[in-house]
């Protein structure tokens, strides 16, 4: 190669050196910003209690683990459903003694399970979901169940609801339907 084109490869060499410096420079900003933040993971299933001498129970349950640094305050928990035009439903948590309180404070690490139980039992009302509000295309809008968490700084987490909650939203709306 004669000198012209090395001349034209090293005049590259400044760009790409601020390239590296500029990404650099945003990597360890976003590194020191991402302690700040509350980061908390969310899961909205169907569980079975068991415990001896007693008969197993189903609970719909929203947990809650704090994956973050920082402390995480949980104000409320709901339910959201909806493509276009969203609807929210606030959760009022079980009674069980093993079900968690709002609000609630989790440090790292820390996790908080909200359980409803999916029967009537003792004192405790069974999880009910209003079915009316599903609409004209019900197990369309029951693909966008979604459990939500909501925190004191007003950030919400949500996740789709498993398959087994929207499975029994289903059964329970054919069955209403006929």
């Amino acid at each position: 190669m004669d000198l012209e084109t090395w001349r034209f490869i090293n005049s590259f060499a400044p760009w790409f050196s601020a390239i590296g410096t500029f990404s650099a420079v945003a990597l360890s900003l976003y590194l020191a910003s991402k302690d700040r933040r509350i980061s908390v993971k969310v899961t909205a299933n169907i569980q079975d209690l068991v415990e001896e001498g007693v008969p197993s129970r189903e609970y719909v349950c929203i947990s809650v683990v704090n994956v973050g640094r920082r402390e995480a305050m949980v104000t409320g928990i709901g339910w959201r459903i909806g493509y276009f035009k969203k609807r929210r439903f606030y959760q009022v948590p079980g009674k069980s003694e093993y079900s968690g309180t709002i609000p609630i404070r989790l440090k790292d690490g820390e996790t908080a399970v909200f359980m409803m139980p999916l029967k009537a039992e003792y004192d405790d009302l069974a999880w009910d979901f209003p079915l009316k509000e599903f609409g004209f295309f019900p197990v369309l809008t029951v693909f966008s169940l979604r459990g939500e968490v909501f925190t004191s700084v007003g950030k919400t987490f949500s996740v789709r609801a498993d398959k087994f909650i929207r499975n029994l939203l289903l059964e329970r709306i054919t069955k209403a339907e006929k």
